[in-house]
């Protein structure tokens, strides 16, 4: 059950995010793309605050509370993910607000690209897995 205010939470911030996102590209709305991505940055923020409580709860206790147990090393992959996406969402703001001069296009995606060989590898280690089971 505690699934469910935090999905509604995602669902709500990505609906405000895309509304106003819409607003801005029909030019209802000149504000800075930052602020057009609060909802996204709300949102990480909420979550990567969940993670870590959750993984300091798993280290103080010795185990995870929860129907489905998740290593430490799960969450500290989970961490280490929504770090790299906010590194993305912040670096792409500041490639569309062009508030750094020289910020290159391959520059703002590293971190996104982090992230998706992360869970290629992640993914090969579970079929790896599952063959030899």
């Amino acid at each position: 059950m505690v699934l469910v205010p935090q999905m509604a939470f995602g669902w709500i911030a990505g609906l405000v995010f895309l509304i106003l996102l819409v607003l801005k590209l029909d030019g209802k709305m000149d504000v800075s793309w930052s602020l057009i991505s609060i909802p996204l940055f709300i949102h990480d923020a909420v979550e990567m605050m969940l993670i870590i409580f959750r993984l300091i709860m798993h280290i103080r206790n010795g185990r995870d509370n929860r129907d489905i147990p998740v290593s430490k090393s799960r969450k500290c992959w989970d961490l280490s993910v929504w770090f790299c996406i906010a590194c993305f969402q912040v670096l792409l703001c500041l490639y569309l607000d062009a508030v750094v001069p020289n910020l290159r296009t391959y520059m703002v995606f590293i971190p996104l690209w982090i992230v998706l060989i992360g869970y290629n590898i992640d993914f090969m280690k579970f079929q790896l897995r599952v063959i030899r089971h």
